[in-house]
Parts: C-alpha cells; sequence; structure tokens
C-alpha cells in the first residue's frame, strides 16, 4: 500500500481506486505462550503432514471448531485427548447452548475438556513436553495444572497474512498479533 487510494504491484505497477478489498487469506495463530518457540508443535496446516505416528496423549490448546474437531477426531482413534479453552465455554462464538451440547458429546466420548484455562508455558523434557496452565473458577480463584503430552496441537485461532503489506502507509488499522508458527 502506497497510500489509501494507491496500491503498489510487483514493485513496478501502481493502482488507484477508491477502495480496496485485500484477501489475504489467514493462518493458525499462536497464543503467548512461554516457551513455545521451544517446543515442538502442531497447527490445523501441519499436523496430517508432520505427524508421523498416533500420540499417546495429545493435547489440543483451544477449543473452537477445529480444536474440538481434531479432539474428536484423536479421541475416536483411542488417544487420551485433553482441550484446553481460555473462554469459560468451548467453540466461543456459537451460541451457548449449541457449545453446551458439543461440550457434554466431548466429554460423553472420554475428551477431557477444561474451560476457563489458559496455558503458560510448555516446555521440552526427555522427549515429551510439559504444559503448564492456569484455571480460574467463578469466584477469581486459580488452579494450577502441569499436564505431559507428546504432541502438542495449538487450535487457538486464525490470523490475517498481513506482512509485507505496509498497511501503516495505507494508514489502515489493524490489531498486530504474534506468529510463531
Amino acid at each position: 500500500m502506497v497510500s489509501p487510494n494507491e496500491v503498489e504491484v510487483d514493485g513496478e505497477t501502481n493502482l488507484k481506486a477508491k477502495n480496496f478489498a485485500i484477501a489475504t487469506g489467514r493462518r493458525a495463530g499462536i497464543p503467548p505462550i512461554q516457551g513455545i518457540d521451544d517446543v515442538p508443535y502442531y497447527t490445523n496446516e501441519t499436523i496430517f503432514d508432520n505427524l508421523n505416528q498416533k500420540p499417546d496423549r495429545p493435547v489440543i490448546v483451544g477449543a473452537g471448531p477445529i480444536g474440538c474437531e481434531l479432539g474428536q477426531v484423536f479421541n475416536r482413534l483411542g488417544v487420551e485427548v485433553t482441550l484446553f479453552e481460555f473462554m469459560p465455554q468451548i467453540m466461543g462464538k456459537e451460541d451457548p447452548d449449541v457449545a453446551s451440547f458439543v461440550q457434554k458429546r466431548l466429554e460423553t466420548e472420554g475428551v477431557r475438556v477444561l474451560t476457563s484455562t489458559g496455558v503458560n508455558s510448555a516446555q521440552k523434557s526427555d522427549g515429551r513436553i510439559n504444559c503448564m496452565a492456569t484455571q480460574r473458577d467463578e469466584n477469581s480463584g486459580e488452579t494450577a495444572i502441569t499436564l505431559e503430552t507428546d504432541a502438542l496441537l495449538i487450535a487457538a485461532g486464525r490470523i490475517p497474512n498481513v506482512e509485507g503489506l505496509d498497511l501503516e502507509a495505507a494508514g489502515v488499522d489493524y490489531e498486530r498479533l504474534r506468529d510463531s508458527g
């Protein structure tokens, strides 16, 4: 973007218009978990290509549609799955009744669902990953949780691909999101 009404294409051509729609696509968002850059993890974009064997106890950070779907898939493959969801309900954009139905179904099938739980840090130890989390209760209390896993899947939302667009030059406001995946 050169200005609010002008965009540079391929470093040579400038296009002018009253409005532009820039469809950049999105990728997996990686939450600010201490140590995440030092442990192996998967996203929905990498898990099917890079996971070479069935994990024993995968941990999934994020219980939106992607996290719930992959949690159910792994559970049905016979592994012990834990879903961490930072918000008080899974599938936060859905109607509470729908989210409650999905959570009960997952739990009935054997998926462990921890809502109001944020993963604070992750570290590798003896070939495993230790995830340290904090679960909040309704009375503002907190419980520390540590889970050991052999496969960490990050399914905590999607972020737009805006790097290199120089949106500041065009006066476009956007929220800067962390990405390390």
